[in-house]
């Protein structure tokens, strides 16, 4: 089997040693100019033709990824072949043609074309829908887990004046072509609804998913773990000699891939902390925490107010992405993410998760669902999806999160022990 190339095989440190005429970097002469593969020497140029070579194949970004790789282990056999296929995945940006082929292929990031199921959401959790003629909110409060979650989370999928008032105010945005800041506005007010940074009491303060905008999902450019980004338990975890935890090293840096996203749902860390047992500053040495509160993304979503074909694969590059970043070391029970995408009036529902429980052997992509919100049936299918997503990402996924950090707590008390001359039970 190939092996899997990690997302920061190309560090730093490792770009400060490539030849300079692969960093492409500006470097003005007295005329202003830009030196790449062409050197000034005493008022003249020298030109090595096999570098000249080389940056023609850089700057083609319409030749055939295929044929310049090709073309570029076909010189030589000097050094310069696979810099320079680095070289070309630090120009791939997420919605490229290349992007998915040169950056996510080879690092096991599969975004999959096949038929959508036909499901709804209570179908694809395996949930008993809610009775049509009660609200919504009564439906979820009266779930064990959730009743501290405040109202303003649900989405009104039942009621249809809601689903006709969302089509009426896509349908203007739509038809009057409003600036892409407008549909973000309007998918953050009516459909990704937020509890609040005060919800109205301490128990939903530190219960309620906190809805975080514009989220970073790029982890350090060399790869290693940092405060927001070290993993939590499963296979992706390793320990020392000495029993201790290591974080496992990253499939970290997508290059220079930007991994922002508009919206992102996280679990709360008072909810973590009390399934687990462990203060908020004890929580952060096992969990990941945005903002100090604010832990294991459930729901990501990418919008724009363009349905065209390259933003809708923009936004599916940057979900696949992003979710194998955050998905990477997570205990195998709770390495499920769902992503969506809003380009325009279209919207799809992916959801994201390992390949392999075992190991580290990348990511897969599957959409669950797709419709239009200029459709009041489509609408309300959303909302319901919406709905069941929160149900999920505050129950079982949260549940899951707190038994890792259980399972881990219990067995770095269990290697202290043996450490310490006792038995390890």
């Amino acid at each position: 089997m190939r092996p899997y190339k990690p997302l920061a095989n190309i560090t730093d440190n490792q770009n400060k040693a490539r030849p300079a005429f692969y960093k492409l970097r500006r470097a003005p002469t007295q005329e202003g100019s830009i030196i790449g593969p062409i050197s000034a020497s005493r008022g003249s140029f020298e030109t090595d033709p096999q570098k000249t070579h080389l940056l023609w194949l850089l700057v083609r970004t319409t030749h055939p990824v295929r044929t310049m790789s090709k073309e570029v282990a076909s010189t030589s056999g000097r050094r310069s072949a696979p810099t320079t296929s680095t070289a070309l995945r630090d120009m791939q940006q997420p919605g490229q043609p290349g992007f998915e082929t040169v950056v996510l292929a080879p690092r096991g990031i599969d975004i999959s074309t096949a038929t959508l199921s036909c499901h709804n959401a209570f179908q694809h959790f395996n949930t008993t829908p809610p009775d049509a003629s009660a609200p919504r909110t009564t439906h979820y409060q009266a779930v064990a887990g959730l009743r501290n979650i405040p109202d303003t989370m649900w989405l009104a999928a039942g009621d249809p004046n809601t689903a006709k008032r969302i089509v009426a105010n896509y349908a203007l945005l739509h038809r009057d072509k409003y600036p892409p800041e407008e549909w973000a506005a309007t998918a953050q007010e009516q459909l990704l609804k937020t509890a609040g940074l005060q919800p109205r009491t301490a128990e939903q303060a530190a219960m309620a998913p906190m809805r975080l905008l514009g989220q970073s999902f790029q982890p350090d450019r060399d790869g290693e773990p940092s405060a927001l980004q070290q993993p939590v338990g499963g296979a992706a975890s390793t320990r020392s000699s000495s029993g201790t935890r290591e974080p496992a090293a990253r499939p970290a840096s997508l290059l220079k891939a930007d991994l922002t996203l508009s919206v992102s749902y996280h679990l709360a860390a008072g909810r973590l902390g009390a399934a687990s047992g462990l203060s908020a500053s004890q929580l952060a040495n096992y969990a990941p925490l945005r903002h100090r509160r604010a832990c294991f993304p459930y729901l990501v979503a990418h919008i724009t107010g363009c349905d065209s074909v390259t933003s809708l694969q923009r936004s599916r590059h940057l979900l696949a992405a992003a979710g194998a970043v955050e998905l990477f070391g997570r205990s195998p029970t709770a390495a499920t993410l769902y992503g969506l995408v809003l380009g325009g009036v279209r919207f799809e529902i992916w959801e994201l998760a390992p390949k392999c429980v075992d190991e580290w052997r990348g990511s897969s992509s599957r959409k669950v669902a797709n419709g239009v919100l200029d459709e009041e049936e489509d609408v309300g299918a959303l909302m319901d999806w919406l709905n069941e997503i929160h149900r999920w990402g505050n129950t079982v996924h949260a549940n899951a999160c707190a038994q890792a950090i259980r399972v881990l707590c219990c067995s770095e008390d269990r290697s202290r022990r043996v450490e310490g001359g006792g038995r390890a039970e």
